[in-house]
């Protein structure tokens, strides 16, 4: 009975430090120390591409891992699910962005939670926004990436064409869009509410994105 009581509070303790730290209740130590040396592994990562992509500054290792954990019990997430986002962008060249602004890494899984997405949707989104901004040789700031973002997962919502979908086909879908001057900050609702509305004429999101861009190269021409 007392060893059995005990066990139950130590069982219980043990699961609100997990959750205190953004980990999952099922997770054990193992699992625990190996998300620790990802996390660790993926805030030299942010710090070296950043370096080597010409930023001045010195990314606080430390401070990131602390905005993933902020970011995951805020969220609900689970601190690799914030951390998968920040490699999603990593791996588009935005290791820059984060270290200039490690406010983003907190405010992910916020945003990703309060538009029903998940985070590495968002970070997809984000990422391939920021591309196509570069290719029109404009750089969005946070208000607009929020707004864009917003109104991407808005008309995801409301058709067959869902936010994670548009996500998976966004960096060809957004790049014809740049490329056939589309505005993103005033018309972007617009053009996603155009691939809505093919998207449920055709079968898939892949077929969408062909079929759209099929008609922006006639229209091109």
């Amino acid at each position: 009975g007392a060893a059995r009581s005990m066990a139950g509070r130590e069982m219980r303790t043990l699961r609100s430090v997990r959750r205190g730290r953004g980990f999952d209740d099922a997770m054990d130590v193992t699992d625990i120390v190996a998300q620790r040396m990802e996390m660790s592994r993926l805030m030299r990562s942010i710090k070296i591409e950043a370096r080597a992509a010409g930023k001045d500054f010195d990314f606080d290792e430390k401070k990131g891992a602390e905005l993933v954990r902020r970011s995951a019990l805020k969220s609900g997430f689970q601190q690799r699910e914030i951390g998968g986002a920040l490699d999603v962008l990593s791996e588009k060249g935005f290791a820059g962005e984060i270290g200039a602004h490690p406010e983003m890494i907190e405010r992910i899984g916020v945003e990703a939670r309060a538009l029903g997405s998940d985070p590495r949707t968002i970070a997809k989104l984000r990422s391939v926004l920021l591309t196509a901004g570069r290719g029109q040789g404009t750089k969005f700031d946070e208000k607009d990436l929020q707004k864009m973002v917003a109104q991407v997962s808005f008309v995801g919502k409301a058709g067959v064409f869902r936010a994670e979908s548009i996500a998976e086909e966004s960096e060809s879908l957004f790049s014809r869009a740049a490329a056939s001057g589309v505005d993103f900050r005033t018309e972007l609702g617009k053009y996603v509410g155009f691939a809505q509305m093919v998207r449920e004429g055709t079968g898939s999101g892949a077929m969408a994105r062909t079929a759209i861009n099929s008609l922006q190269n006639a229209i091109v021409k």
